[in-house]
């Protein structure tokens, strides 16, 4: 069984200026996971945000640190649409190994009635991942499904057919 018991706080020591600060203690198992987390966010107008943060989690003798730079630029007609591309990096570090990332992610409307979310992702260990998240209130939402599930196949199938292909030769 795991527990948690975390807390945090805001400070809006400026207009355009939150930072945050968090604690957690975790149980898992017979041992306990401290972590600690300091957060800041600025706002540079209306349309771009940065967030900077840094923690650390500790059990016993091994601690992982860990902490993130992340823009966000609005759309023009913010708050009215929550059009928005973000660009994140990230590093951890943990028994003197260091991975770094990056991301992008964008939320728009491509035609009226449907919201479009694109997010990718890779790290220093060469993996990552690729989201596409469609919601609409028309019918074309069922569409895109249909035709991105067809595709799939097709590809599938054909990496099988290749597989076989080259079993075949090798035999």
């Amino acid at each position: 069984m795991i527990y948690t018991v975390h807390s945090n706080t805001k400070l809006k020591n400026l207009k355009q200026n939150v930072t945050e600060c968090g604690v957690s203690l975790t149980s898992f198992g017979n041992k306990y996971y401290v972590g600690t987390k300091l957060e800041d966010t600025m706002l540079v107008g209306k349309q771009l945000k940065f967030v900077v943060n840094a923690g650390q989690m500790r059990c016993s003798e091994q601690v992982a640190y860990g902490g993130s730079l992340e823009a966000t630029l609005r759309g023009g007609d913010y708050p009215v649409r929550d059009d928005r591309i973000s660009l994140s990096m990230s590093a951890l570090s943990f028994k003197k190994e260091m991975v770094l990332g990056g991301g992008i992610q964008t939320e728009f409307r491509p035609i009226r009635g449907m919201k479009m979310a694109v997010n990718a992702n890779l790290n220093s260990q060469n993996m990552g991942q690729v989201n596409i998240k469609i919601s609409s209130s028309e019918h074309i939402e069922i569409a895109l499904i249909a035709v991105f599930s067809i595709f799939k196949a097709i590809l599938h199938k054909k990496r099988t057919e290749n597989k076989s292909r080259e079993v075949l030769e090798m035999g």
